[in-house]
Formats: structure tokens, sequence, C-alpha cells
């Protein structure tokens, strides 16, 4: 699946009408250090110098956008998968 097929789903824990707005490959380099996150499927710590999948979430009420970071492909999919 590509990334832009994930538009429009909803993460799995997402509560009401939450929903991917965009998914896209990311690093986040700065000069004077490094910026790590959280996993939001399986809470690695990521260094955002490295490449990882940044999500833009999106809720359908509300204009205000957030981001979560994800290792890989791998994560997004199953952060998106109905159990």
């Amino acid at each position: 699946m590509t990334l832009s097929e994930y538009t429009g789903r909803h993460p799995r824990d997402a509560s009401g009408g939450v929903r991917i707005g965009r998914a896209v490959r990311h690093h986040h380099w700065q000069p004077n250090g490094t910026r790590s996150e959280p996993c939001a499927n399986c809470e690695s710590t990521l260094s955002l110098h490295e490449r990882h999948v940044l999500v833009t979430l999106v809720e359908d009420d509300f204009g205000d956008a957030v981001r979560r970071y994800l290792c890989d492909e791998r994560c997004l999919r199953e952060w998106v998968e109905e159990t």
C-alpha cells in the first residue's frame, strides 16, 4: 500500500472523527542536536534526523492537525489495522 492510500483511514484506538490527513516519508535535520519522539505504534524512541513516517491526524469537527511519528511503513500498517 502506498502512503497516500492511508489518507482518510482511522488509527487503531482513535477516538471520534480522528483520521489520517497525510502520511509521508520524513526526516528532520537540525544542525545543533537531534530531536526524538516515540513511535505512535510500537513506542520505540525515534531519532527524527533518521528516515521515518510522519502522519498528520485531523479531526472532522476541528481544523487542528496533530503530528504522529512512526518507525516505518510496517508500523503505519499495524497502527491502522483493525483488530
